[in-house]
């Protein structure tokens, strides 16, 4: 035990440092904050909070930067009041943070005064199902989303009903351009709800499906929607049997209906 007290100790005080620059650079007008594995958690966001609650909506910031730092449900509730704020915020980076459901619930509803997002990074974020309803409901919103345009996903517990939501906003959304879904729990389920959003969706240019649980008969689906599509330029798939098992037909007409194919085998580890 008295070996780990001063690394807690240690921990807390870069943490504070890294909140008094945050905030001193609010105060002289960062359009940019990055805040990238600065140990921040549920005090440090309150913190941040209460010291710029007189200026916040003065300050014109566009990009939050705060991936792999200890943002959990608690400390998204203080981070929402942030957020709220800053109503010309463009780029939120909260990757690699055991946010989880109810702490993506509570950022997410701050999307009702940040209008402007045009990408969103909660990749790795322990977020599931219920997270992906809510996003699909904010993609299929177009009085709430007007600009976001990339959203990464990857590294999540996404599955089948999850994907669902988002695909099907897909479907009426006019903005997305990528989206990063690489690393879930989606299976060939919902591979006919993505060939109808191939076929139908003008906007989409890359989606990344790579380590799900798509088979075979799931890449057909997913061919027949390639073939249509004329927006698409990248898609990178998992191969479940290996490629070596692959139909070479299938092979060839997969590389045939867009400009860039990855095909990840189950070598392929999540990073």
């Amino acid at each position: 035990m008295k070996k780990k007290a001063p690394a807690r100790k240690y921990e807390g005080s870069k943490q504070q440092g890294h909140i008094k620059r945050i905030i001193s650079e609010l105060q002289h007008d960062s359009q940019e904050i990055s805040a990238e594995d600065c140990f921040i958690d549920t005090k440090g966001l309150e913190e941040m909070v209460h010291e710029t609650r007189h200026f916040r909506n003065k300050t014109v910031l566009q990009s939050l930067g705060m991936s792999r730092n200890s943002i959990n449900a608690s400390g998204a509730k203080y981070l929402q009041g942030f957020m709220r704020g800053f109503h010309d915020l463009k780029i939120l980076d909260l990757s690699i943070n055991p946010i989880g459901d109810a702490g993506a619930k509570c950022i997410l509803d701050a999307f009702k005064f940040v209008h402007g997002i045009t990408e969103l990074d909660m990749s790795r974020c322990e977020i599931g199902d219920a997270t992906a309803a809510i996003l699909g409901a904010f993609l299929g919103n177009h009085s709430v989303n007007k600009n976001m345009k990339t959203m990464f996903l990857y590294g999540n517990l996404i599955g089948d009903e999850g994907a669902a939501h988002i695909i099907t906003a897909l479907n009426k959304n006019k903005t997305l351009l990528r989206i990063d879904l690489y690393g879930n729990k989606i299976t060939s389920v919902t591979a006919q709800a993505i060939e109808s959003l191939l076929k139908t969706n003008k906007k989409i240019q890359r989606i990344d499906l790579g380590h799900n649980s798509i088979d075979e008969e799931g890449l057909r689906q997913i061919c027949d929607g390639l073939q249509i599509s004329r927006s698409l330029k990248r898609i990178d798939l998992q191969i479940q049997d290996g490629l070596e098992k692959l139909d070479d037909e299938l092979k060839g007409n997969l590389r045939a209906s867009v400009n860039e194919l990855t095909l990840w085998t189950p070598r392929h580890e999540l990073e």
